[in-house]
């Protein structure tokens, strides 16, 4: 028996290889052709690629939060990507989402290995960044039809590449919950 074992070595070793002997170390062809490719984007089940001036909904979460779902279409990398938002007051700099957020890993949808190119949605930038004296409802009412920057953050899980996407916007309270700002 131990020798039938030892005898699937072989097999699976060529299995393994990349045709040619050698070994897969990765992606080659287009993946593997300069920095990875972000287009920014919104959506919490589809892809709304931005082209700069749209008006976005930030929206109240389920815990009591509020974010934006932001979305892209990332191209030149793999389809397993870490990616990390983060949203910037035009006017003052200041940051409003993405300071110390985690990077979420994800596949991306809709994947094509020829071009290596998909998207992602859902992915939220957490409105929380400034610590106000006054309530958190006041600070998010003040940001209603703020311009805000919307940069997003992608590194290939594989080949450690990275680049990143960025397109202005102007916020809005989610209609479901604009009677927060009107007390």
């Amino acid at each position: 028996m131990r020798f039938a074992l030892l005898g699937l070595i072989p097999v699976l070793a060529v299995a393994c290889g990349d045709g040619d002997g050698g070994n897969d170390t990765g992606p080659s062809g287009p993946c593997d052709e300069g920095p990875a490719t972000v287009d920014p984007g919104v959506g919490e089940f589809t892809l709304e690629v931005l082209n700069g001036g749209e008006s976005v909904n930030m929206v109240h979460g389920p815990q009591g939060g509020w974010h934006v779902d932001t979305a892209a279409l990332i191209g030149n990398t793999g389809d397993v990507v870490q990616i990390v938002p983060s949203l910037l007051l035009t006017e003052s700099g200041e940051s409003i989402a993405g300071v110390g957020q985690v990077a979420e890993t994800i596949a991306l949808a809709a994947y094509d290995d020829e071009i290596c190119e998909g998207n992602i949605v859902a992915i939220r930038a957490y409105v929380d960044d400034v610590q106000h004296p006054a309530p958190y409802s006041d600070h998010i009412c003040s940001l209603e039809g703020k311009e805000v920057e919307l940069t997003l953050t992608v590194t290939d899980v594989v080949t450690g590449d990275s680049g990143s996407g960025s397109v202005e916007f102007i916020l809005h309270i989610d209609p479901n919950d604009a009677d927060l700002c009107s007390q």
